[in-house]
């Protein structure tokens, strides 16, 4: 940790010499179970700095960082409390988000480089973009939806008029960062043991898109094609040990599960703009998925291997999301989207918790007291439009109140209520109700 703290005073004293634009921000984020009990489930205190270089020219820098101590002491021995590494007392880690240099007009008027780890986002909705696809997700707070990881890339847009040209290509993968409760993505039981298979990092795994943009009838608007890896495993082969005389035979030790990651090509469309005074946004996704079939392996005692194949991605499928916002009179604010298609679903019936789900997400707010307080109510919602018993099989609610009693903080208390039937996305999270408690100072 103490080396830590040299590089955050380094990084400062560099700032004062070499003209680095330095800003960045302090959080504290605690999170409190509504279920009776009052327990703490999360805690989380970050600092954040960003870098860039003051000297105007055609190449500038950038990075990143986040010092984050996140988690609840997990210290269980005498010996781990006396520890100079203070890790099982109060975790912590230190993440480079970004780091990259800019090159402008490099070779030509009007084209643009940007290399090394780097956040590209595509896509004109908020938060549901289906067409962002070149940085993996990163669901390590999944109350944070939307949040990526950067990715090691060399970008190349070229700018001629309203329109651009843009490249993209990412020379090694990497995954999406998992939440706490992954089980609940994969709808593994107790005492499975998995293994996840990485593509080779070798020059034909290597990912890349291409996006041209531009205005169209004063819309902005674009096209884009990608072509890599989804960023979160599938199972692909499934092995266990079984006993009995016929099918179906009676399991006798645990199971085993590899996963690996399914090759996609996605073409997408998305525009943005405004009808009158509405904003107005649309972002559509074809994905088109390489044959990912699947096998399972029963080692039976007297029988020997019993195995049986299928396919868990074949064909081709659409995720879409449109939305609009609005200030309707006295300054409330509303914003509202129709999604097709979550991140983890990817328009299978087979595996049901592939198939692709309809929601509506809906904000509202009123700020009051010359802006010092606001009032925010914002809700997701699982659609049912097959018939089912409940029309809203699952949702989410979260009211919040934020105080801004000077500038650049910002204090927030609120509430994530989560509701849901056994046929319902987040059935597995039914009983995670918390209320929060976030303060956050930005420089």
């Amino acid at each position: 940790m103490k080396k830590w703290i040299v590089v955050v005073f380094c990084l400062l004293f560099a700032g004062r010499v070499w003209a680095i634009d330095i800003n960045g921000y302090l959080k504290t984020d605690w999170r409190l179970k509504i279920d009776g009990a009052g327990a703490f489930n999360y805690n989380e205190n970050d600092l954040g700095l960003r870098l860039k270089s003051a000297v105007g020219s055609g190449a500038s820098v950038f990075a990143d960082l986040e010092l984050k101590n996140i988690g609840i002491a997990r210290s269980t021995t005498l010996r781990e409390l006396a520890l100079y590494d203070k890790t099982e007392v109060a975790p912590w880690t230190l993440e480079l988000k970004e780091a990259y240099l800019d090159l402008a007009g490099i070779f030509v008027k009007g084209l643009d480089m940007r290399i090394g780890k780097q956040r590209t986002a595509w896509g004109t909705a908020d938060r549901f973009n289906p067409t962002d696809n070149l940085n993996p997700l990163d669901l390590s707070d999944v109350t944070d939806f939307g949040k990526r990881l950067g990715s090691n890339s060399v970008k190349a847009t070229y700018y001629t008029g309203d329109c651009y040209l843009q490249g993209v290509f990412v020379p090694l993968f990497t995954p999406a960062v998992l939440p706490v409760n992954y089980q609940s993505l994969y709808n593994m039981p107790a005492g499975v043991t998995d293994t996840i298979v990485l593509p080779e990092n070798k020059i034909a795994n290597s990912m890349f898109g291409v996006k041209a943009g531009g205005k169209i009838f004063g819309f902005d608007s674009s096209i884009s094609y990608f072509y890599g890896y989804d960023a979160l495993p599938l199972a692909k082969k499934t092995t266990f040990d079984c006993s009995g005389t016929l099918p179906p035979f009676y399991l006798t030790s645990g199971v085993g599960v590899e996963l690996e990651y399914p090759k996609i090509q996605v073409i997408g469309l998305d525009v943005a703009g405004s009808i009158s005074d509405v904003g107005v946004w649309a972002e559509l996704a074809y994905f088109m998925p390489e044959k990912f079939d699947t096998e399972t392996i029963a080692n039976h005692g007297s029988y020997g291997p019993q195995t049986s194949s299928g396919t868990a991605l074949e064909n081709p499928y659409f995720k879409y999301t449109v939305g609009a916002d609005y200030t309707f009179p006295f300054e409330i604010y509303a914003n509202v989207q129709y999604c097709h298609g979550f991140f983890d679903e990817r328009g299978t019936s087979a595996n049901p918790t592939m198939k692709l789900r309809d929601y509506l997400i809906a904000e509202a707010d009123k700020k009051f007291f010359d802006d010092k307080l606001k009032i925010a109510l914002a809700g997701f919602f699982e659609m049912n439009f097959s018939g089912g018993d409940r029309f809203f099989p699952s949702y989410t609610v979260y009211p919040e109140i934020s105080y801004y009693p000077f500038e650049a903080t910002e204090i927030v208390l609120g509430a994530y209520l989560i509701e849901s039937w056994p046929e319902g996305k987040f059935y597995s999270s039914k009983d995670s109700d918390e209320m929060f408690l976030k303060v956050k100072y930005s420089f």
